[in-house]
């Protein structure tokens, strides 16, 4: 076969194995290299539905938001050279979150590995531990062997073209392959819902360190972090059988769910400090769920790093770099297994029970005490930039879509958002904690059933500036981007005096609203009520007032 014959069934085999593993949406940046790719997902538009970018950065970050929405492995397909190394930011990002990414990398001929040749980078094992599997593919006959997307770790193939790419009459008139009859590699189905985990959990060892937790501790506290949609009810059921005191983070679902009020913590800052106050002393940390961000967590960390943590969580990593112990898997069975053992009338897993001890009530008093002084402070200061964010929680629409984007407003999402239950789905990029990427995120994950809304800071917003390229192959979907622009990187103010540290800029956001053709709105103060019909796309520019941010900072300190 000549190269282009060889270039397009190697093309088909790649794309038709993946699809029969799951992958039927790509992200692709057109280019020559990865030619081949492109004619066969435009040959075959009822098997592929392919999103097209102009740079390889955003491309990837959106498959991530893609994933979240739909639950299965998305592909980001490049050319050669540092195009490819464009993919590293997303891939670190995904392997910390437990999303199976798929990096489609088209290359040169191994012949010029080395050679310093144009477009000859050294593609292979570019990703490192980020990708658990790295496939490297020059003839029909190299093997996609054991490719599975079931697991939650990123994936990266790359494929070598030779010249010419694409035979002349192909290039014109596309390729005609129906996957009927079109020969690929048997790969593993990837699963339905959410991505599966690696179960590392025994029964004996369920048991055993719950056990060994709840010797040392007595009246622990608990942390919730992101869950999954599948495990949040049987968390919920467990932590109401324990009866411990339990602060959920808004990525948890259960913030507001109003079943947990009698165990609820509503702040997690100064959460030990007041529970002391209340003769109540915590003597250890469950963290169920994600790497929390409170500055609870935290604290578990520094001030109290003697203090034992059992964290149980659907991925392998312990989230700090202290020792403890770690349960990970399906939350939703091990809650099970956990409840099945309380069934035995085992007395070796039951904790203090704290709403059945006068100084559990006397916390959790203390705590809705301290939250209604949050709540007055709030409406005094509406203008500050958390409140402002109290007042856009209450009027986003029942039902949305939320996204919020690192570092600041997700903190002050869960100081200050409203605890009424308005049916959100909320999601975060917590893998890394990083800021770029963001806006693409949002947009893969936005749906097109719900209204959707991002919450970004204004560095975050920068980062990201050619995310909303996408909008205009997203003709059925609302986005509202909300960029609270408080003239730099504001979150290090509190722990930096050095303006530096800040990014400091006096920047505004409406020509890059127009640039992408975005409803543009500046608000000083959200308003009582939005239009309940508004554009499909807008951005809006929230200008928080510097002073009564400042008032409210120093006033909250007061709290404790």
């Amino acid at each position: 076969m000549s190269a282009s014959q060889v270039n397009t069934l190697l093309a088909k085999q790649v794309l038709f194995s993946l699809y029969s593993s799951g992958v039927e949406e790509y992200c692709i940046c057109p280019a020559s290299r990865n030619a081949p790719f492109l004619a066969v997902l435009i040959a075959n538009p009822g098997l592929f539905r392919v999103f097209y970018f102009f740079e390889e950065r955003s491309a990837a970050f959106f498959a991530l938001g893609r994933m979240k929405l739909i639950g299965k492995s998305v592909a980001v397909i490049t050319t050669s050279g540092t195009a490819a190394g464009e993919l590293l930011p997303a891939t670190m990002e995904a392997y910390y979150s437990g999303l199976p990414l798929v990096l489609l990398t088209a290359d040169r001929p191994k012949k010029y590995r080395g050679s310093g040749a144009p477009q000859a980078a050294e593609q292979v094992g570019l990703l490192g531990i980020y990708a658990s599997r790295t496939y490297d593919l020059e003839a029909p006959g190299d093997q996609l062997m054991a490719l599975d997307l079931g697991s939650h770790r990123p994936v990266h193939v790359n494929v070598c073209f030779d010249e010419p790419l694409l035979e002349p009459e192909l290039t014109s008139q596309g390729i005609q392959s129906p996957y009927e009859g079109t020969p690929f590699w048997p790969v593993e189905k990837a699963v339905a819902g959410p991505f599966a985990t690696f179960q590392s959990f025994s029964r004996l060892e369920i048991r055993t360190k719950l056990q060994n937790f709840f010797k040392e501790s007595k009246s622990p506290i608990v942390l919730v972090g992101s869950l999954h949609l599948s495990d949040r009810e049987a968390v919920a059921q467990l932590l109401l059988r324990w009866e411990i005191p339990s602060h959920f983070e808004g990525l948890s679902g259960l913030r507001e769910d109003k079943r947990l009020e009698g165990i609820r913590v509503h702040a997690g800052d100064s959460a030990l400090e007041r529970a002391a106050q209340g003769d109540f002393r915590v003597d250890g940390l469950l963290r169920m769920g994600g790497v929390p961000t409170s500055r609870l967590w935290r604290d578990f960390e520094t001030k109290y790093s003697k203090l034992p943590v059992l964290s149980m969580s659907t991925l392998e990593f312990t989230g700090l770099g202290r020792p403890s112990e770690l349960i990970y898997g399906s939350l939703d069975l091990i809650c099970r297994e956990i409840q099945n053992h309380l069934n035995e009338d085992s007395t070796e897993c039951t904790p203090f029970r704290a709403v059945d001890s006068r100084t559990g009530q006397r916390f959790l008093e203390l705590d809705r005490t301290h939250r209604q002084h949050l709540d007055q402070l709030l409406r005094e200061e509406p203008d500050s930039e958390p409140g402002m964010v109290a007042a856009l929680t209450r009027q986003i629409p029942r039902g949305s879509r939320i996204y919020l984007g690192n570092s600041l407003p997700i903190r002050e999402w869960d100081l200050a958002a409203s605890i009424e239950d308005r049916k959100f789905e909320i999601g975060a990029s917590r893998g890394l904690n990083g800021i770029d990427g963001q806006v693409s995120t949002f947009l893969g994950f936005s749906s097109p059933h719900h209204q959707n809304w991002a919450i970004l800071g204004d560095l975050t917003a920068l980062y990201d500036l050619p995310g909303p390229w996408i909008l205009s192959q997203m003709k059925e979907t609302h986005t509202n981007l909300v960029v609270i622009n408080n003239g730099g990187g504001k979150i290090f103010s509190r722990m930096y005096p050095q303006p530096e540290f800040q990014n400091q800029h006096g920047l505004r956001f409406r020509s890059w609203a127009e640039l992408w053709g975005l409803n543009y709105q500046c608000w000083l103060q959200v308003p009582d009520s939005l239009v309940s019909q508004s554009p499909r796309h807008q951005m809006i520019e929230l200008l928080p007032n510097e002073e009564a941010t400042r008032r409210f900072w120093i006033e909250y300190q007061k709290l404790g």
